[in-house]
């Protein structure tokens, strides 16, 4: 089976669906963990003026930024190990509506050692990376590390949060319901955790994420 990465590019969904799959993400996260900084994904709705971010960081110097705005759509990928970290030529033929996004903070401060775009006009992923197949091979491999948790697959989530979590048992059946964008009510929380749950703190993520909710 392939999987995401800049190897297999054309797997990336567009930019519409794979802004739901961050968004369930980002909300099981917010359920199962309640501590914001232990989460991998965050997301945010209103990161900027007419634009949403998604975020992933594992806690180990990796980070990954995805933007939606209304022109398209692109991923900011750094791999702290990477040998790979030539800006020049990873951000190579970058459309304009994506330079202040790429080379203004946070991703200044944050590094890039991938990056893939997509635009109306064209509604295929694009990467800049034009290197030798050695560095390519790494490269792939690198993004395939960040971009794993996004092939829409729940058994892919579940198989993760067991192991990252280190929990005992987790519900596949309400895992799917958030991906097929189920609101959510307590019955799905109850499925989900058995810890106590802040639900104003919640409420206030959900919102944050721009997901719907019974609370």
């Amino acid at each position: 089976m392939k999987n995401l990465s800049l190897k297999n590019i054309d797997l990336i969904p567009s930019p519409i669906v794979l802004k739901k799959r961050c968004q369930s993400i980002a909300v099981l996260e917010a359920i199962i963990c309640q501590e914001w900084e232990y989460r991998y994904y965050s997301y945010n709705k209103n990161w900027d003026k007419e634009a949403a971010c998604c975020q992933m960081r594992n806690g180990s110097g990796d980070e990954m930024l995805i933007l939606f705005q209304q022109n398209g759509a692109i991923i900011n990928g750094f791999i702290h190990e990477s040998p790979v970290q030539d800006k020049g030529k990873i951000t190579q033929n970058l459309p304009n509506e994506f330079h202040e996004f790429m080379f203004t903070e946070p991703v200044k401060s944050i590094g890039t050692t991938f990056c893939i775009w997509n635009i109306p006009s064209n509604s295929k992923w694009t990467s800049g990376i034009h290197l030798d197949n050695t560095l390519h091979e790494v490269v792939c491999r690198d993004s395939e590390s960040l971009l794993q948790l996004l092939d829409g697959n729940p058994e892919t989530f579940h198989q993760w949060a067991m192991e990252y979590y280190e929990l005992v048992s987790l519900n596949l059946n309400a895992i799917q319901a958030i991906y097929q964008h189920a609101p959510i009510t307590n019955s799905l929380i109850n499925q989900l955790t058995s810890q106590g749950i802040d639900f104003k703190t919640l409420k206030e993520d959900l919102n944050e994420i721009g997901y719907s909710y019974i609370l």
